[in-house]
């Protein structure tokens, strides 16, 4: 599974929206889960049009799914409450207790399945990244890429097909579980929230937000924004270094090739 840090990043943000706007209750969100759970069933699977690939919609479900309960965790160790971000997506979904369970041995199982081959797509990732920087101005002038650099973006393309058959695996076990009509749900609003180009005035209509923290978050957004993209620039250059080194260290580590 990818990294939750960016969804975690905006799960906090959310977090400053909802508590702008906490004299709102846990009651619009309730009535808002309601909302969406009874819109998502009324599509059915096979009409469904994904804009983008459904294992990467599933990828960003599962990932939403962990880094909700990540934040609770959080919530919880600091003596907060953590159950609004616990039962978002129960809500939204309108599923029971049991269906969440099975939902998050899914998540973990997916996490166990693709775990490994999320690490070694980082890797080939970076390799090839330090490679067409390495390679771009001989790029430019002859507009070919060295073998190398072939090898490495077949090598992506290949695990990414195997973390995609993985990540299905995933899913159509916990559909056989979940059982055709929870199933649907969750289809319909995975579908509906990582699968289609949402269009603008459905924008947040299955969001877990109280009526006003919406507002509230816009309004923090334009106050902190130019401080966030700072920090996330921050963020990739020391992630950039750190692998940097790691890249270089793989170069060292190869076995030398006699000619």
């Amino acid at each position: 599974m990818r990294s939750n840090v960016p969804i975690l990043l905006a799960l906090s943000i959310v977090s400053l929206g909802a508590a702008a706007a906490q004299s709102a209750g846990d009651v619009g969100a309730v009535a808002y889960a309601a909302q969406g759970s009874t819109a998502a069933t009324s599509q059915s699977s096979a009409e469904l049009k994904w804009d983008v690939p459904k294992p990467t919609a599933y990828d960003e479900f599962f990932g939403r799914v962990a880094a909700s309960d990540e934040m609770a965790d959080t919530l919880e160790k600091e003596g907060k409450d953590g159950s609004r971000y616990r039962n978002d997506v129960k809500g939204m979904l309108g599923f029971n207790e049991i269906q969440m369970t099975d939902l998050r041995e899914a998540v973990q199982r997916h996490k166990a399945e693709t775990g490994a081959l999320s690490k070694q797509s980082d890797t080939v990732w970076w390799d090839l990244y330090f490679k067409t920087k390495a390679n771009r101005e001989e790029f430019l002038k002859n507009h070919t890429e060295t073998p190398e650099i072939s090898r490495l973006k077949e090598k992506l393309t290949e695990l990414g097909q195997q973390r995609e058959d993985a990540t299905m695996h995933v899913v159509e076990e916990l559909k056989r579980t979940l059982g055709p009509e929870a199933s649907a749900k969750m289809e319909n609003w995975v579908y509906r929230s990582f699968g289609r180009n949402t269009p603008a005035a459905e924008y947040g209509q299955y969001s877990p937000l109280p009526p006003g923290a919406r507002e509230a978050l816009v309004r923090q957004l334009e106050k902190d924004g130019p401080k966030l993209q700072e920090r996330m620039r921050k963020t990739w250059e020391q992630k950039e270094e750190e692998q940097e080194l790691e890249y270089r260290q793989r170069q060292q580590d190869k076995p030398e090739v006699n000619p």
